[in-house]
């Protein structure tokens, strides 16, 4: 933001090709929001700023927004130019950074090019695992609807990844415990994927569930001690299955009409059950709505 103290134009990624800054097209917090050179942002303050925000005491998986669901484009600024192959090595830079700080880094999406440098992904897929009726839809978000060249979702992304990085598979499977619709729980558990908690995602003024069907907060006590028993109940029921996450997904199948099967390296297999009956597979009774783990080791 050109609000900030350590602000230069010369960081500015959003250049035209006479070098030019070109008007921020994002409003936030702080005001008209540019994209900074990668190598520059290395260079200036990555191993400054990951040495301050150690030396306050913090520790864990340290979380770096957008980087890794970035689309590398290059950098026109003839002080420092980059090829979008440029822009990978110094992002990837900036991981390493912080994973080498903290122990381990974590980012919003799933590009392949920085797989190899951070450890956890905040959404690997923007999609809607379960989308509205047509008839519930506007005309832009029908319009787009139209526009997809896919009827299903099938989890490519983690057959390869899962066992190497950790990740939430939908952005809207976030805060999932509080969501009275089980099915976004039950899609979580068939991607074997890690729970993630959002406090206070609708900062904006306008209302998306996008980042979950509703927010938490913790403003009151009340919604403090509603936030916390959310998170709880989502780490008991990761720990139904947390002993999958080290394996690797082997394969993903449709076994009957609302139910899957996930299995695993080990042998194990995840069965998820969306109807409202008990169904039978793999030797264990699968309980409505809901998913059971059967283990096996090779």
């Amino acid at each position: 933001y050109m609000i900030a103290d350590s602000f230069d134009l010369e960081f500015v990624k959003e250049k035209d090709q006479n070098g030019f800054v070109v008007r921020p097209k994002t409003t936030w917090g702080g005001g008209g929001k540019f994209t900074m050179c990668p190598q520059r942002a290395y260079e200036r303050f990555a191993v400054r700023d990951a040495a301050r925000v150690a030396a306050l005491g913090f520790e864990g998986l340290y979380y770096l927004d957008v980087v890794t669901c970035h689309v590398p484009c290059g950098c026109r600024d003839p002080r420092h130019p980059l090829t979008r192959t440029g822009i990978v090595k110094w992002f990837n830079a900036i991981l390493d950074v912080y994973s080498e700080t903290f122990g381990g880094v974590s980012s919003e999406g799933a590009c392949d090019a920085y797989a190899a440098h951070f450890d956890s992904v905040l959404t690997a897929a923007w999609s809607d695992p379960f989308p509205k009726p047509e008839a519930e839809l506007d005309a832009k978000q029908l319009a787009a609807r139209r526009r997809d060249l896919f009827s299903d979702h099938v989890p490519f992304w983690e057959l390869v990844y899962h066992g190497y990085l950790l990740y939430t598979p939908f952005r809207n499977i976030m805060n999932a415990t509080a969501n009275p619709d089980p099915r976004f729980q039950l899609k979580l558990a068939e991607y074997d994927g890690r729970p993630t908690f959002y406090v206070h995602s609708r900062f904006k003024t306008y209302v998306s569930d996008k980042m979950g069907a509703r927010d938490l907060r913790a403003v009151t006590d009340e919604e403090l001690a509603d936030t916390v028993a959310c998170v709880k109940r989502g780490a008991d029921e990761y720990a139904r299955r947390s002993r999958l996450q080290e394996a690797f997904m082997e394969r993903h199948e449709k076994v009957a009409e609302g139910v899957f099967r996930t299995t695993f390296s080990t042998g194990a297999a995840l069965v998820v059950n969306y109807t409202d009956k008990p169904v039978s597979v793999s030797g264990a009774t699968v309980p409505a709505l809901d998913y059971v783990v059967t283990d096996g080791v090779r």
